[in-house]
């Protein structure tokens, strides 16, 4: 399972560019909520790279969205998507904010 990710974006604050990534990668648009998100490192390429995930209220769920030919989306309960998390650094960041969120 992967989460919408992207580098940084001229004009951009990290948050803005969470919620136009998840509209681009998995068609969904709400509001991220800033100053709540969570750091994690993870291994790619053979070196360390921090990663942020922010917690987004969804609004809608759209039918079509701009890689939609190149993505397969799938809903799931919390508990189900923790079991597709592969990553443990990315799983326990999942963890952190759901009980923070709770």
């Amino acid at each position: 399972m992967d989460l919408p990710q992207g580098a940084d974006r001229k004009n951009k604050t990290a948050s803005e560019v969470a919620q136009l990534e998840a509209f681009e990668e998995a068609g969904v648009t709400g509001n991220v909520k800033k100053g709540n998100n969570k750091k994690f490192r993870i291994r790619r390429g053979g070196r360390k790279v921090e990663m942020r995930v922010f917690p987004m209220k969804l609004d809608e769920v759209l039918p079509k969205w701009p890689e939609d030919d190149e993505r397969q989306r799938v809903v799931v309960s919390l508990e189900e998507a923790l079991k597709m998390i592969k990553g443990k650094s990315m799983r326990k960041c999942v963890k952190e904010m759901l009980r923070k969120a709770a």
